[in-house]
């Protein structure tokens, strides 16, 4: 048999994570979170158990990358990434779901549970400004989009597809907020 030493090891890990993480936010990438979303999807479709899906923005990002240049930008995302990370609970599942789009699949969890959450990464990130080198700070807020699977969703695409109805509606009344579907 072979034997693998520590740096091989370390190297399996480092590839590993290549192949499942976003390079600029660690996130999962979009094809992991929707791999995930699936399975979590017909889980809760199976054993008739709550599941609710938040897609987040990130409020005039093309502002910030005209204004500030695209490395603020790309500063800009792994802020928000990591205060995704930071404010999720245990199980939850985060990914870049696009450009500046983020998803997070709460499993096991209703409406009211997953708007607790997601207002707790909102908030987290509109209370924590982007600091620049000059000393001057960028105010980050998010739009939210969020749905709790239904008893007629037959397919994964039918919760994004709310998820993302409820994005776009909270972009169009004011943005840094989140809408739910009812």
């Amino acid at each position: 048999y072979f034997v693998k030493d520590e740096r091989v090891l370390e190297l399996d890990q480092m590839l590993l994570s290549m192949a499942l993480r976003d390079a600029l936010t660690g996130l999962a990438k979009r094809e992991v979170f929707f791999s995930e979303l699936h399975r979590e999807f017909e889980r809760a479709k199976r054993h008739s158990r709550p599941l609710s899906l938040a897609l987040l923005d990130i409020d005039h990002f093309k502002r910030i990358n005209d204004d500030h240049g695209h490395l603020i930008g790309d500063e800009a995302l792994r802020r928000v990434s990591d205060l995704i990370r930071l404010s999720m609970r245990e199980g939850d599942l985060s990914g870049r779901y696009g450009g500046e789009e983020f998803g997070v699949v709460f499993p096991e969890t209703e409406m009211n549970g997953a708007l607790l959450a997601v207002e707790r990464i909102r908030q987290a990130i509109e209370q924590t400004p982007l600091k620049m080198a000059d000393g001057s700070e960028i105010n980050l807020t998010i739009s939210c989009g969020l749905a709790t699977l239904r008893d007629g969703d037959e397919d994964k695409l039918e919760l994004l597809d709310a998820a993302d109805q409820c994005l776009l509606e909270a972009k169009r009344t004011g943005r840094n907020r989140t809408v739910c579907r009812n």
